[in-house]
């Protein structure tokens, strides 16, 4: 399960790796199976994760993946773009689109 900790620890090193700017965010839920933890899911919904974010492209193949990625999408796309796909190379795609 992916918990609160979890979920501050990735924000940690996201904003390490940026160096403060911000960033586009590619989740791969292929071939993974897990639950968010409902504070973790509202915690990265929350704005002050979408103040950084660019936008997020979760890849997934599954229903239960596609159930997380559009509720995810449904609360984060009002300040962050979030997008589901079904190909990394798709969503590489549309994230560079965020980064020139």
């Amino acid at each position: 399960m992916l918990d609160l900790e979890d979920v501050l620890m990735m924000r940690k090193i996201n904003l390490e790796l940026s160096e403060g700017k911000k960033f586009c965010i590619l989740w791969d839920s292929r071939g993974v199976h897990f639950t968010i933890a409902p504070e973790a899911l509202r915690r990265m919904a929350s704005n002050e994760y979408q103040e950084t974010r660019l936008a997020a492209a979760l890849v997934v193949n599954s229903l239960a993946g596609k159930l997380v990625g559009n509720f995810f999408k449904s609360l984060t796309s009002q300040q962050s773009p979030t997008r589901l796909f079904n190909s990394e190379e798709e969503a590489v795609l549309w994230l560079k689109g965020f980064l020139e």
